[in-house]
């Protein structure tokens, strides 16, 4: 605190024992008050305030580590369903996921961004959208934060996908990160966009308008990866189609984030 705000402060609280005729010191007894005051003053515009970083490490015994367990336990549950008696026949699996690569991986990227959703609008289901607008890390801080943890537990799937991928000739590498990323991107821009939209008519999203609104757009996705690679012939071989939905949707998404965190710090 100033040497000017010091004094101002010191004035003020002078003139407020001044005024209340029940406060009614002698000299000596005046100024300890006053000090104590003082002190009290300092000793709050002293609290720590941390940084981003810090607080997304924090975050992670509160937030994170559900997310990642979420994630961990959808990967095992999906590989037990979709391979069922055949999970530890690795001949057999590779045959299973040659046949349907695209959605495969499809639903495996979807399916994050559908785990991502609850802890995303958790502060609008619960109501503490004001409060979060109202301390140092606003509802910006707070997705910014669960966007983090779930890209972490994404890029490590991710790359667990990637390392399934070498081990097997006819599964290649580019195609596991082609049918991985697309439906993913595909999915992040379309549940950025009813946010988006939510924010922008409502001030502050309805939890669970937020909930049914994304997870209606990735179960669209999923449904399109089904009837793709069940009706349409070659359904992942086109790969310059896949290649520029891949390019569109990366930049949209990037757009639509940047947009997205401009209308909460503006709800905020």
């Amino acid at each position: 605190m100033g040497q000017k705000k010091w004094l101002e402060t010191e004035q003020s609280v002078s003139d407020i024992l001044k005024l209340k005729p029940g406060l009614d010191f002698d000299q000596e007894e005046k100024e300890m008050r006053i000090q104590r005051i003082m002190n009290l003053a300092a000793f709050n515009g002293k609290k720590e305030r941390i940084g981003f970083g810090n607080f997304l490490v924090r975050q992670i015994s509160y937030t994170g580590w559900k997310i990642w367990l979420a994630q961990g336990i959808f990967v095992a549950v999906f590989w037990i369903l979709f391979f069922g008696s055949r999970a530890s026949d690795m001949a057999e699996i590779a045959r299973l996921i040659g046949r349907n690569l695209p959605f495969f991986f499809g639903m495996i990227a979807v399916a994050q961004v559908m785990i991502l959703i609850p802890f995303l609008e958790r502060s609008f289901r619960y109501q503490m959208y004001e409060m979060e607008c109202a301390t140092r890390f606003s509802c910006s801080g707070m997705l910014g934060a669960c966007l983090i943890y779930g890209t972490i537990g994404i890029v490590g799937i991710f790359g667990l996908c990637m390392a399934f991928s070498a081990g097997y000739k006819n599964v290649s590498a580019g195609e596991v990160a082609l049918y991985f990323l697309v439906p993913l991107f595909v999915s992040c821009n379309g549940c950025m966009v009813v946010l988006r939209n939510m924010i922008k008519q409502c001030g502050v999203a309805e939890g669970r308008e937020l909930f049914l609104g994304g997870e209606s757009v990735c179960l669209i996705c999923i449904g399109v990866l089904a009837v793709g690679a069940r009706c349409v012939p070659g359904f992942g071989g086109h790969w310059i189609i896949w290649g520029v939905i891949l390019t569109v949707a990366f930049l949209g998404m990037i757009l639509q984030g940047r947009e997205l965190m401009k209308g909460v710090s503006y709800a905020a």
